[in-house]
């Protein structure tokens, strides 16, 4: 097989025109264009097409990537671009530029490790080039829409007001009620002040409360801000004074707890209604948009103090119509409300049902806590739609025969519990998404037996899959996942830097979409039938005796082992070296040699922990998500 050069940066030699010529006329099996991304384009001008029905593989690599791969002998001379094969015509340039990084990095290894270079060829297939770099959701532009919030409630409303919109144990709310119960404090906020463009706080126990004080705020226009019910009041008091929340909602206790210490004006959700006061309350009245903030969600920073993500009513209605499309969630639906109202994983349990008129089973204090419980509660009650982190469906005793839809997130998810809960007749989906890009960004329906991945974007949203330099990485390569579409924020309240670190301007080719690009900090990386799969944080990488580990691998791994149901791996200094501790929640008795047996065969020497600790409990953020710092700290029984 005899390649055909081609030197585009060898204007004396030959001209553009005439290599473009040659490149016509030319019989040949493979070409080789020199000169980067210039040469890429001299191929693409030439509409470069090789001999019909050759076909370069690799066996050795052709997981790597899913176009057809080849060896071809280097010369020293010459600078790799692509090869294009038959499948090709034409090719976009960020396609091209993502195709010679991958080159270059195949080369340099190469020449590392032999005398003679060699580098993977490339034939790109056009099919996998149409989007260039990006995965993107179905477009789906007529759920880009002029709405606020509150608008989607009250349509719902209008529609339906006599249907349940929430259940407790203590009985049944109507859509209607719960509207004129939400309208009568927002009367309350509004004339203290809560109109667009504010942030009222919202510190309640979970429950009925809370959700009708939530939209109360979001009635008057205003972002709510939710915390916990057990968040510590100065944590209170730093975030709502980086909000610039002027309004407090909470109950007499907390009002109590927060005088002195928080400076915005705490009110008593109790005696803020006034009975006489029947005034309407319109959001769009007092000034809203659909590009105001409609809530703001506080997460925690490296550096110690909290980030506050403001998302407008843009993104999340976009996001509720956009995620139902995947879900397809009905009006006879029953959703489980039990996720702490300060992790934006509860505004879909909450917002998805107000949009399609579902109901909300509403979960209290003791519903959560008596888990062993809560399968019984949930069949009583007819939840139809749980929506929860993984690590929480795992703990449950038994299946929950009523459930027709089940929506993961927050946290990764593994192989035994898709085993476990997905069967026929059941939608099983495992979604990914930060806050920072509303919630949800990608989703992927799960099947027993099937490879765990967190799927494909959901409508009008598109993924890139980048190295360090933010060029696109292949097939099977892992690299650092970014987020574009109508879900991104506009970045963090009153941190600028931090802002120009994350969100950035996107590079690449695109349809104008998104023009602003998320950077996660998730490492994932694309499978052969083009869906993510998440290995992990960037940022939560340890080193242990020089080797980069993945916490959530080793993590992974053990949740799979026979009787353990929830474990998490944290790395510990102990007499004076670096030492991995596993603390594991077990169902029955596991042995500590049976345990190491079992990481001994799926990892390496060096991410099989040094002591296994068996506990009653992990212990979590208000999220819900395991507090490796606190695990640190918690004492806990030796497995024996």
């Amino acid at each position: 097989m005899q390649p055909v050069e081609v030197n585009p940066s060898a204007a004396n030699e030959i001209s553009r025109s005439e290599q473009l010529s040659r490149l016509r006329q030319e019989s040949f099996d493979l070409a080789v264009i020199g000169g980067g991304i210039n040469g890429a384009a001299i191929a693409r001008d030439a509409r470069l097409v090789a001999t019909p029905g050759v076909v370069f593989r690799s066996t050795e690599h052709a997981d790597i990537w899913p176009y057809d791969l080849g060896w071809l002998e280097l010369a020293p001379n010459l600078e790799v671009v692509p090869i294009y094969s038959a499948h090709l015509t034409a090719v976009n340039e960020h396609t091209l530029a993502m195709i010679c990084s991958h080159i270059r990095r195949r080369s340099m290894k190469s020449r590392a490790a032999a005398a003679e270079p060699r580098v993977d060829v490339l034939a790109v297939s056009a099919d996998a080039s149409r989007d260039g770099p990006a995965l993107r959701g179905r477009p789906m532009p007529e759920l880009l829409r002029d709405e606020i919030l509150c608008e989607l409630f009250a349509a719902t409303v209008a529609r339906t007001p006599n249907d349940a919109c929430m259940t407790t144990r203590d009985g049944v709310l109507t859509y209607v009620e719960v509207d004129a119960r939400a309208a009568a404090i927002a009367r309350g906020l509004v004339r203290c002040g809560a109109k667009a463009g504010e942030v009222v706080g919202v510190w309640l126990e979970r429950g009925v409360d809370a959700l009708i004080s939530q939209l109360a705020v979001v009635k008057t226009g205003a972002a709510w801000l939710p915390f916990d019910s057990d968040t510590p009041v100065e944590r209170v008091a730093t975030c709502l004074a980086h909000a610039s929340a002027r309004l407090l909602l909470a109950d007499a206790e907390r009002v109590r707890r927060a005088i002195g210490v928080v400076r915005s004006l705490a009110i008593d959700v109790a005696k803020i209604v006034d009975p006489a006061d029947q005034s309407s309350v319109d959001a769009r009245a007092l000034g809203a948009t659909p590009d105001h903030a409609a809530y703001v969600i506080y997460t925690s920073g490296s550096t110690g103090e909290p980030k506050g993500i403001a998302v407008n009513n843009r993104n999340i209605c976009h996001f509720l119509r956009a995620a139902n499309e995947v879900y397809g969630v009905t009006r006879e639906d029953v959703m489980f409300q039990g996720t702490s109202a300060a992790f934006d994983l509860s505004v879909e349990q909450i917002w998805l049902p107000y949009l399609v008129g579902a109901s909300l089973f509403v979960a209290d204090a003791e519903t959560i806590y008596e888990i062993d419980e809560l399968p019984g509660r949930l069949e009583r009650a007819g939840v139809t739609v749980l929506d929860t982190l993984p690590t929480l469906l795992a703990a449950l005793s038994r299946d929950v025969s009523t459930l027709r839809i089940i929506i993961l997130g927050g946290e990764a998810c593994t192989p035994a519990v898709v085993q476990r809960w997905a069967r026929e007749g059941r939608a099983f989906y495992n979604t990914y998404g930060p806050t920072e890009t509303t919630i949800v960004a990608t989703a992927s329906r799960l099947r027993q037996c099937e490879d765990v991945t967190i799927g494909r974007p959901i409508p009008n949203y598109s993924c890139y899959v980048v190295d360090t330099n933010l060029m696109p990485v292949g097939v099977g390569v892992e690299g650092e996942l970014l987020i574009g579409g109508p879900g991104v924020a506009k970045g963090y309240l009153g941190r600028d830097d931090l802002t120009a670190q994350k969100f950035i301007s996107n590079p690449f080719e695109s349809d104008g979409s998104d023009p602003i690009l998320y950077r996660t900090g998730d490492v994932v990386e694309i499978d052969t039938d083009r869906k993510l799969v998440f290995k992990g944080r960037i940022d939560d990488q340890i080193k242990i005796h020089g080797f980069r580990v993945e916490l959530g691998e080793i993590d992974a791994c053990l949740s799979n082992v026979p009787g353990v149901s929830v474990a998490a791996t944290v790395l510990l200094e102990e007499a004076g070296d670096d030492r991995l501790i596993a603390y594991l929640v077990t169902k029955t008795e596991v042995n500590r040699a049976h345990l190491r047996q079992i990481l001994q065969k799926r990892l390496p020497s060096y991410m099989v922990p040094m002591r296994f600790e068996r506990v009653d409990s992990l212990p979590r953020l208000p999220s819900g998500k395991i507090d490796r710092n606190a695990l640190r700290k918690q004492s806990s029984v030796l497995i024996h």
